[in-house]
């Protein structure tokens, strides 16, 4: 027996419209991909530099200074909270079912493969820590996907149930009018007069 999908409702009903949205979050989530690789490629002095401007964005905002352990470590969270957002929407749509695991798994094996990459740039490090931390924001994007489309799936579900009840409603409104007009028509083959009851023929009234 096929298990329903209790997520139809959100799922575009035109395939080519989802596979066109499938498409392009896939490319969403390859650029984010490499985003990343290009982050990770500057050398420590460039990588240094980046996070000393952010910091010094960040100190003008919230009035105070970030440390620079804090300012690289949220940098990784969010970065991988994007990458997981959007591979799973390019997932949900691609299976048409929503997959939060594969998408965190993805997220964190890219994330082991950048680290990897990392050993190899001058003044960076492999770092198991930063692997968590990745996985952490990738956990996190999913989640806010997983609660995006179920209430979005809800009200879809909703306004479909109001639609559908408004038409069981109409076609019984519909029905029950035609079913005086059958009787009437019954009674008029039968030589009853409707005006009268049925038990009745006009000749019984007459005089």
């Amino acid at each position: 027996m096929k298990k329903e999908n209790k997520l139809k409702y959100i799922l575009p009903e035109n395939r080519t419209v989802r596979i066109v949205l499938a498409v392009f979050f896939w490319l969403l989530a390859a650029a984010c991909a490499g985003c990343i690789f290009w982050l990770s490629s500057r050398d420590g002095n460039q990588s240094k530099d980046m996070s000393d401007n952010v910091r010094g964005i960040l100190a003008k905002i919230l009035g105070s200074p970030l440390g620079s352990f804090i300012v690289r470590k949220f940098a990784h969270f969010f970065e991988y909270a994007a990458l997981g957002f959007l591979i799973g929407c390019a997932l949900f749509l691609s299976r048409r079912r929503f997959s939060p695991v594969t998408s965190v798994i993805c997220s964190a094996l890219y994330s082991v493969s950048d680290e990897i990459h990392q050993y190899f740039v001058p003044g960076r490090a492999c770092r198991i820590f930063d692997v968590g931390v990745d996985t952490l924001g990738a956990l996190t994007g999913t989640l806010i996907l997983t609660l995006i489309i179920l209430i979005v799936n809800s009200i879809a579900m909703r306004r479909k149930e109001k639609y559908y009840a408004f038409f069981d409603d109409l076609q019984a409104a519909q029905a029950g009018a035609q079913r005086p007009a059958g009787r009437v028509q019954d009674r008029t083959r039968h030589g009853a007069d409707p005006g009268f009851p049925k038990c009745c023929h006009r000749r019984c009234h007459q005089g």
